[in-house]
């Protein structure tokens, strides 16, 4: 019954208050916006049927004030992580600064300056080719795409099979260091490790790693628009009580990629922003917008950043997209 009228409200309020959310600012929250962002917070998390038991308690409480307190509880008492074994590799351009890192995430939340070889991005993206990627986030037979020609009833595909106009507007690959060496060997770089460890204060786990491509998501008229679930908003992330993604570029990114976006010294949020994790580009304009920064570059710039500070994705104009390798870096496995 619980859920029955938390979703009636959910459902009754929901149209008037998103309507009016791009023209909200955080300083000036209604009463009613409150409500709803607080009952929607709980409903959200709490009756998600694809979450365990664990994954509500840790997803409500890194959504509040109280998050770094149950963190800083929760690594007291659990199980110490296993340390990883680094691997040796000459992927990387250059000697990287794992001192230099932290205290870059410690002052604004995310490091640069991190570039990988042209010749392991070339491998990278040569053993993708025989990867069968998720599409959007919906199975491929919602999209009109042949079943015959992507092979088999799991709602993947290859990247070649990728048109123009197909609808697809984001490809993932989940856990490449799991079948690409490669990828593996970056994600176990001693340097980054200690940085990381040094930041979590503990251990460092591979919660996973992910590939990434992106296009441009258009309407019926050809116009760009932003991705169902407001997809290339701004938001932060609650997949850990703490952790890090580092990013790398696969292909060269411009302003018409669709680059990656991130906010720096957000750390301290407002009530209003722990209870809504996603808030309005004219909100992200007028409360950071000297802090807003457009991460451009070349195949494989790549950098660190802690997520639960606001970023984005952002709608590529050109065809050829983004390509990007994520490797997550956290505390537990939830």
């Amino acid at each position: 019954m619980i859920y029955i009228n938390v979703k009636i409200v959910i459902a009754v309020n929901n149209y008037n208050i998103m309507n009016n959310l791009n023209n909200e600012t955080v300083g000036d929250i209604s009463n009613r916006t409150a409500i709803y962002k607080f009952l929607h917070l709980f409903y959200s998390e709490l009756f998600n049927k694809n979450l365990s038991f664990k994954q509500k308690f840790m997803r409500i409480s890194a959504r509040t004030p109280l998050r770094d307190i149950i963190c800083n509880i929760f690594c007291f008492f659990k199980k110490k992580n296993k340390k990883l074994l680094p691997i040796n590799s000459d992927h990387f351009i250059g000697k990287i600064d794992s001192e230099k890192i932290f205290e870059d995430l410690k002052s604004k939340g995310q490091s640069t300056n991190l570039k990988l070889n042209k010749s392991v991005v070339s491998k990278i993206l040569q053993r993708i080719e025989n990867e069968k990627f998720y599409v959007n986030r919906e199975a491929v037979k919602v999209l009109n795409i042949n079943m015959d020609q992507a092979g088999d009833e799991s709602g993947k595909i290859y990247l070649r099979q990728k048109t123009i106009n197909d609808k697809i507007y984001i490809m993932r690959l989940l856990n490449p260091h799991k079948t690409i060496r490669e990828v593996n060997e970056i994600a176990h770089n001693l340097d980054i490790i200690n940085a990381v460890k040094k930041y979590l204060k503990m251990e460092p786990l591979i919660s996973s790693t992910q590939i990434w491509c992106t296009f441009p998501h258009k309407d019926e008229n050809n116009n760009l628009i932003n991705g169902p679930g407001n997809e290339f908003g701004y938001h932060y992330d609650v997949d850990d009580l703490k952790y890090l993604k580092l990013f790398f570029y696969l292909n060269n990114v411009d302003e018409n990629s669709g680059p990656h976006v991130y906010i720096e010294n957000n750390r301290n949020k407002t009530f209003g922003e722990f209870l809504d994790r996603r808030i309005s580009e004219a909100t992200a304009r007028k409360r950071y917008k000297n802090n807003i920064k457009v991460m451009l570059g070349s195949t494989g710039d790549g950098f660190i950043e802690d997520v639960s500070f606001y970023h984005k994705g952002t709608n590529p104009v050109k065809e050829s997209g983004r390509k990007l390798l994520q490797i997550v870096y956290g505390i537990h496995h939830w």
